[in-house]
């Protein structure tokens, strides 16, 4: 059932959450280790408490009462197209996504917005948009934002302040280029993509922001395919505890590649061809998408698990065309 080719249990994933693709469904891996159906609908994404699940469904943002089965349609009343919703774990009455007022931009931009569960509050935090999903932060207050070449913090009780790098010791160069920020868990982190001849040459850098020190450092650079803008990485995923960053590069004639870096610099592991990686919630073990090595379609890919002991991955027990969404505690 729900996609995998055994019978269980599948005690060492108990708590992700998958969607079966081909099946258009989303299940879950219960605290026994089998599967249970969640939802009818492919990338359902649950609600922290696991009553209610979150949809992107024809332009809209809806939510799902798994108990009593009502269907909310959170943005039904505006004339905006909404996509990419998210719930805040630290703030469950927030929903953060992105809308326009028209058609959706290129690559999917659109301006950062939120709403409540309820339907009110809609609210664009800014006129201008972004392709980049906006990072709610773990305080349950501020969502970080790009727009163009600036990043924004906007507090739910004070409005916006712009991120200001120089405070942080960095001077951007001129060719300075935004990408994926990511929080950690605690919030007194940020992991963040950008690009920019730092030091001559235009590289993509993963730089790591300590808020309470207001200080910076470079701890991965590389050079994308063709030397240029080109191909951004996944946001870096911080495991729950902390310790860990796991995420993609894409350097000059290379696939993904996967690497897990301890965020004290001290470790890091190239676990080669791979993408979209998930940490369990005890932070031991990893969840990635292994692309096919014949170059089939995204169906013909492996979702591949690896332990932090040893880091070696073995498949997951799915069919083909199961992608991973979340990971909770079961």
């Amino acid at each position: 059932p729900g996609g995998f080719t055994g019978t269980g249990p599948y005690l060492d994933i108990a708590g992700l959450v998958y969607s079966d693709l081909p099946a258009e469904e989303t299940w879950r891996i219960d605290a026994n280790g089998f599967p249970q159906f969640v939802y009818p609908e492919r990338e359902a994404r649950l609600s922290p408490d696991g009553g209610k699940v979150l949809l992107d469904r024809n332009d809209d943002i809806w939510i799902v009462d798994l108990i009593s089965g009502e269907q909310t349609n959170l943005t039904a009343d505006t004339n905006r197209l909404e996509g990419g919703g998210q719930w805040w774990p630290a703030n469950p009455d927030v929903i953060v996504f992105k809308s326009v007022d028209g058609e959706w931009g290129g690559m999917g931009s659109g301006q950062a917005s939120i709403i409540h569960q309820d339907g009110s509050e809609y609210q664009v935090l800014d006129e201008n948009s972004s392709f980049w999903s906006p990072a709610p932060s773990p305080d349950g207050n501020t969502i970080l934002y790009i727009t163009g070449d600036a990043a924004w913090l906007f507090h739910l009780d004070t409005g916006k302040d712009p991120f200001n790098f120089a405070e942080f010791g960095l001077i951007p160069p001129e060719d300075f280029k935004l990408g994926i920020p990511s929080w950690s868990p605690d919030g007194s982190k940020l992991a963040w993509w950008m690009g920019g001849s730092f030091s001559g040459e235009w590289v993509i850098a993963l730089v790591i922001f300590d808020l309470p020190s207001k200080s910076h450092q470079f701890v991965h650079q590389y050079q994308s395919i063709g030397g240029g803008s080109g191909v951004w990485g996944s946001p870096a995923l911080w495991s729950p505890d902390g310790e860990w960053l796991a995420y993609t590069t894409q350097g000059l004639g290379r696939v993904p590649d996967l690497v897990v870096m301890r965020v004290d610099g001290n470790e890091f592991t190239n676990l080669g061809s791979g993408a979209t990686p998930l940490w369990s919630p005890d932070s031991s073990k990893l969840i990635f998408l292994r692309p096919d090595p014949g170059g089939g379609t995204f169906l013909e890919d492996d979702l591949m698990i690896i332990n932090r002991e040893d880091w070696l991955a073995t498949p997951l027990d799915l069919s083909p065309g199961s992608r991973h969404i979340q990971w909770d505690r079961p």
